[in-house]
C-alpha cells in the first residue's frame, strides 16, 4: 500500500472508536496479504457511513456480519486476484476438474517414458515398474493414454464429493464415453503415434491454463510444464534417436 493511501486510511479510521478499529484490524489480519488493505479500507468506509446515532449498535452488527462471512471471503480472496489487488472471478468447477484430470493423465505417460529409459533392463521387475512401463507404452501408443485419462476421470468424479451430483455424474459420463471410444477404436490399440496424442493432451492443459486464470498457481505451473514436456517428448520420439529409444523399451 502506498504512503498516500496509508495516510488516507489512517485518517478515516481515526473517526471510529478504538475497539472498532481493533476489530477491523483483527478481521483484516485473517485475510491473504494481497487483499488485506483493500478490504480494511472497505470495512472502514462502510462503518463511517453508518450514522453515529444509533451508529454504535449498527456498526457492531455490521462488524459481526463481517466476521460471520470472513471464512467465505477468505476462500474467495485465495481463489484469484486482479492487478489492483481485488478479486478475480473464481475458477469454475469444470476448470478445476479438467486440471485435476489432465495433470496426472499427461504426467503418467511422460514419467513412464523417462523411467523406462532410465532404469536398466535387469532392474525392470516388480509392480511399480509395470506401471512405469505401461506409462511408457501409453506415451507411444496414444489409445492407452486415452484409457488412462478415462480411468483418471472416473476416479476424480468419485473423489470430488463436495461437487454437486450433477457435476460428478457429468464427469463420470465423460470418462465412460472415453472408455467407449477406446472399445470402438480398439483396432488402433497397437498403432504407435509416438507421443502425438499425449502432446495434444498437454496442449489442452496449456490452453486451460490461459483460459482459466483463476486456477491455483500450482495448477498453472503443472499444466504448462506437462504441455512443454509433452511436446518435447513427441518431437524426440519422431527423430531417429527417439525411434531407437522407443523400440528399445517397447521390445
Amino acid at each position: 500500500m502506498s504512503a498516500e493511501r496509508a495516510t488516507t486510511t489512517s485518517s478515516a479510521a481515526a473517526g471510529l472508536p478504538t475497539a472498532q478499529r481493533w476489530m477491523i484490524a483483527a478481521l483484516a489480519a485473517a485475510l491473504p496479504a494481497h487483499f488485506r488493505d483493500r478490504q480494511r479500507d472497505e470495512w472502514t468506509a462502510d462503518l463511517l457511513v453508518l450514522s453515529a446515532s444509533p451508529g454504535g449498535p449498527a456498526r457492531w452488527r455490521y462488524l459481526l456480519g463481517a466476521a460471520w462471512t470472513l471464512p467465505s471471503l477468505r476462500r474467495l480472496a485465495k481463489g484469484g486476484r486482479t492487478a489492483d489487488g481485488g478479486l478475480a472471478t473464481p475458477a469454475t468447477p469444470a476448470a478445476l476438474t479438467a486440471a485435476r484430470v489432465l495433470i496426472p493423465s499427461v504426467s503418467w505417460p511422460l514419467l513412464g517414458w523417462l523411467g523406462a529409459l532410465a532404469v536398466p533392463h535387469q532392474a525392470r521387475t516388480g509392480g511399480l515398474f509395470t506401471v512405469v512401463m505401461v506409462g511408457a507404452w501409453a506415451n507411444m501408443i496414444g489409445l492407452l493414454a486415452v484409457v488412462g485419462m478415462a480411468l483418471v476421470t472416473l476416479v476424480v468424479a468419485l473423489l470430488e464429493w463436495r461437487r454437486t451430483a450433477r457435476h460428478r455424474l457429468r464427469t463420470a459420463g465423460i470418462g465412460m464415453a472415453m472408455l467407449f471410444a477406446v472399445v470402438v477404436f480398439q483396432c488402433l490399440a497397437f498403432l504407435p503415434d509416438r507421443g502425438i496424442i499425449v502432446a495434444m493432451m498437454g496442449g489442452a492443459g496449456a490452453w486451460l491454463s490461459y483460459t482459466a486464470p483463476a486456477l491455483p498457481r500450482h495448477y498453472h505451473i503443472a499444466l504448462r510444464v506437462i504441455a512443454v514436456a509433452g511436446l518435447a517428448v513427441a518431437v524426440i520420439n519422431w527423430t531417429p534417436l527417439g525411434a531407437g529409444l522407443g523400440s528399445e523399451y517397447l521390445d
